[in-house]
């Protein structure tokens, strides 16, 4: 075993990776789908990350980039907080160390390492945003409160208010709830302690500036979560979530759920706070760190296990005491309850572990997926992160068929599953968030998870849709302006060929078709598809060689099913089209860059 006092935080190691879950190729049967990312978010330059957001791509006026959404990241606590002292011993090294102290300062890798164009430098108050069409990583905003940075517990969740384009983030440091725009301004505040509880008549909590973390202070433990400065449960935020007008957010204290409006206009926060409802006695103990709305107004919690911090990075949140719940509104309202909310949840079984609660925080809404394991319906499916997802004794030999057990990431379920229809949670999909399948006494690996999921009114995503994949340089939308698939392609430089290595993946939708089998020509004169046009799917992988000088490279492709070729009989051949785009500089003799086009879950974990 490694020894912790000379184990730092991997700053290669992802803390934020993205994923495109178009087609398993089977049904949801409780196997582990062995889903590659592409794109992945190193340590080195973000830190710890906990919440993401998606906006809708705005401003862009383009066309081809109108919908395209960037991706935002806030620094967090929940995966621990290590200090360090500079190095004593003459190795190289800084020196680990458990209890505050003169001199003291964040390990590497804590928070990032990102500065804004006017000198700002990233820390416990971070945001950070991936852009859309480039993929390139930046520091968004550094929040304070009144001058004031945060001073180490970090941030909470963030969401994004779609009719007034901006962003609501919790602060863990304050308990603040802060408003920020597209171009990271903070328009203002919302102080739960104050005008949430006045608003129910409760006593006000107002914040203390006192309670502020030092890790040069002897009072601060690294292994004690008590001593870093968190707010009291009164006034501590976590989940996020806009719906109709009113910003959703989850208290400590219960937990409970309130909410805010928003102001039609400006955006601002309104004067109307009000208590929503309060979690079962039975789920107290463990906070809310995401909410969600389904389209018929269900409110959807995810739970995450009470802060826990371990000097060898094994257990960072109480394993096993998350639920992911879900409440709907009483029809009519029964003036005999308290709230507007019916006060016994359904509840979603998370794991195989008994009693199915291994929930790590996270939830998302994204398409259902079809017999054959293809995209389908919008809002049909569940992601939600958690911990240990496929260990259960008992049913160890029926696991052991559909893949490793210690699973460290994300469950994709029905979302009209609820217990007891779907407990074991058989009919799900697995995914290990960094496939290093490893000791299934850990916890709190993995964060939250968020989707993008266009769809049309009638269900399914739209014709011709090709959703972001946020990776360089450019995206493009097939040939005449729609198809009956869907394409992505990802390419990397190959030095030892001087060749340029593409991966293809396509989404068919629900159009049935069930191609294993991909041709690729390339349209552009001088640019040749080494080792014959047939791969199989998904993805295919082709090499290109030669040079394109107009800077292009068009594919024509066609997706088909090998089965019914071999029949000798006509098949049915789906044909689309591909740009990429040369990179400056090229690859050896020349050939493609990657266009990303795809729909993407986001996980994140510590380390």
């Amino acid at each position: 075993m490694a020894d912790p006092d000379r184990t730092f935080i991997d700053l290669n190691g992802s803390s934020a990776r993205f994923y495109l879950p178009v087609r398993p190729g089977f049904v949801q049967d409780g196997r582990l789908w062995n889903l590659d990312d592409f794109l992945s978010v190193p340590a080195a330059q973000i830190g710890q990350v906990f919440g993401i957001a998606l906006d809708d791509g705005w401003p862009r006026t383009d066309p081809v980039h109108r919908s395209v959404p960037n991706v935002y990241l806030s620094a967090t606590s929940v995966y621990g907080l290590n200090i360090v002292i500079p190095d004593s011993n003459g190795d190289g090294l800084p020196e680990r160390v458990v209890v505050g102290q003169p001199g003291a300062y964040f390990m590497e890798g804590q928070f990032g390492t990102l500065t804004t164009p006017m000198g700002a430098v990233s820390g416990p108050g971070s945001i950070y945003k991936v852009d859309g069409v480039t993929g390139e990583v930046s520091l968004f905003a550094n929040l304070a409160y009144r001058g004031v940075p945060n001073s180490g517990p970090g941030l909470g969740n963030i969401t994004y208010d779609r009719q007034h384009r901006q962003l609501f983030v919790s602060d863990r440091d304050t308990g603040m709830i802060h408003r920020l725009d597209l171009d990271g301004n903070d328009l203002g505040i919302f102080d739960h302690g104050i005008q949430g509880r006045a608003a129910a008549g409760l006593p006000v909590v107002p914040f203390n500036p006192a309670n502020r973390m030092n890790v040069n202070d002897p009072s601060f433990d690294a292994e004690d979560p008590g001593s870093w400065a968190f707010p009291v449960a009164a006034r501590r935020i976590w989940g996020l979530a806009v719906h109709r007008s009113r910003l959703y957010y989850a208290v400590a204290e219960g937990p409970s759920i309130w909410s805010v409006g928003i102001d039609p206009v400006s955006g601002d926060f309104l004067d109307d706070a009000r208590w929503e409802l309060d979690l079962p006695p039975e789920a107290s103990g463990a906070e809310v760190s995401d909410i969600l709305f389904n389209r018929k107004g269900a409110m959807i919690l995810a739970q995450r296990g009470a802060q826990l911090a371990s000097y060898d990075y094994d257990r960072f949140s109480q394993p096993r005491r998350a639920r992911v719940l879900r409440f709907w509104r009483e029809q009519p309202d029964d003036p005999k309850t308290p709230g507007i909310w019916q006060p016994v949840p359904e509840e979603y079984a998370i794991g195989f572990r008994p009693d199915h609660r291994n929930a790590a925080g996270g939830v998302a809404l994204y398409y259902g997926y079809t017999a054959k394991g293809q995209v389908g319906g919008c809002y049909g499916t569940l992601w939600a992160t958690g911990d240990d997802l496929r260990v259960n004794r008992k049913l160890a030999a029926d696991l052991a068929l559909g893949g490793e057990a210690a699973v460290h990431g994300v469950q994709a379920s029905p979302q009209n599953l609820v217990r007891n229809l779907n407990t074991p949670p058989w009919k799900s999909y697995f995914i290990d968030y960094d496939k290093i399948y490893g000791d299934p006494r850990m916890s709190g690996h993995v964060g939250d998870v968020e989707t993008y999921h266009p769809c049309r009114a009638g269900g399914v995503p739209p014709v011709g849709w090709l959703p972001p994949f946020f990776f360089p340089p450019i995206f493009f939308p097939p040939s005449g302006g729609g198809s009956c698939i869907q394409v992505a392609t990802k390419a990397t430089c190959n030095p030892k060929t001087g060749q340029w290595d593409v991966n293809i993946w396509v989404n068919e939708g629900n159009s049935g078709l069930g191609a294993d089998m991909l041709k690729v020509l390339s349209g552009t004169p001088g640019v040749t598809v080494q080792g014959g046009p047939m791969h199989s799917l998904n993805p295919a992988n082709i090499s290109l060689s030669g040079s394109a000088p107009s800077g292009v490279v068009d594919l024509s492709l066609c997706a088909f099913d090998s089965v019914q070729a071999a029949t000798g009989q006509p098949f049915t051949c789906c044909r689309a089209s591909t740009r990429v785009r040369l990179p400056e500089g090229g690859c050896g003799d020349g050939a493609a860059s990657s266009t990303q086009n795809g729909h993407s879950p986001v996980l994140r974990e510590s380390r």
